[in-house]
């Protein structure tokens, strides 16, 4: 127990600096390339890990792209929080709920924020609950161009910002369709959550 507590002690002690990494990191893992285009650079990113981003001028077009979208899927089973998107969808024959299920074939949720830097949705659980992004077969992430930012520490201080001390019970970064590799080193996509991911970004 004395040992242990003189390692603690000593590690008490050290001056570590926030700045780990003296000096300006010039690599690829690092690199700003893109940080003046937020918008093309989470696009260019975000599909590079197979999802599907597309830009939208409207809301009303956001609306008429997810009933397209469930149409072309042949998709009943859709959890959403959005009220308007509850009535537009009632509206045109379908049948929404945000009651949770094991049967739900597509959520439709909105995010925190979409990461530029790895084409990542932070997602919380005070839009849609903790359960609905691993049981939900298909994901529709509706963002807005000024939610997008360069990297997950400016996503992390947007969320200390907006909730403070209220944090969601559940934080998600969602980098496109679920995946694993683990079986014989064969991507597989849906593995532990959708297998099928499309975000639809509002330009402002």
């Amino acid at each position: 127990m004395e040992a242990r507590a003189k390692i603690l002690e000593i590690l008490r002690r050290k001056n570590y600096s926030k700045n780990l990494y003296p000096g300006k990191l010039n690599t690829s893992v690092f690199s700003d390339k893109g940080k003046d285009n937020l918008l093309d650079l989470f696009v260019e990113q975000a599909q590079k890990v197979n999802a599907e981003v597309e830009i939208i001028s409207t809301e009303d077009e956001i609306f008429s792209k997810i009933k397209e979208y469930l149409r072309k899927n042949n998709l009943n089973n859709i959890y959403t929080f959005i009220p308007e998107l509850q009535q537009y969808l009632s509206d045109n024959a379908f049948k929404p709920s945000n009651e949770f299920s094991k049967d739900i074939e597509i959520a439709v949720t909105r995010c925190e924020n979409l990461i530029a830097r790895t084409g990542t949705a932070l997602l919380s659980s005070a839009y849609f609950g903790r359960k609905i992004n691993y049981f939900a077969e298909y994901h529709i992430v509706i963002a807005k161009e000024s939610q997008i930012v360069w990297d997950i520490s400016e996503a992390i201080e947007n969320l200390q910002a907006k909730f403070g001390k209220d944090l969601p019970s559940m934080i998600s970064l969602v980098t496109g369709p679920s995946r694993t590799a683990d079986i014989e080193k064969t991507l597989i996509l849906g593995a532990h959550g959708p297998k099928k991911l499309k975000i639809l970004i509002l330009k402002q």
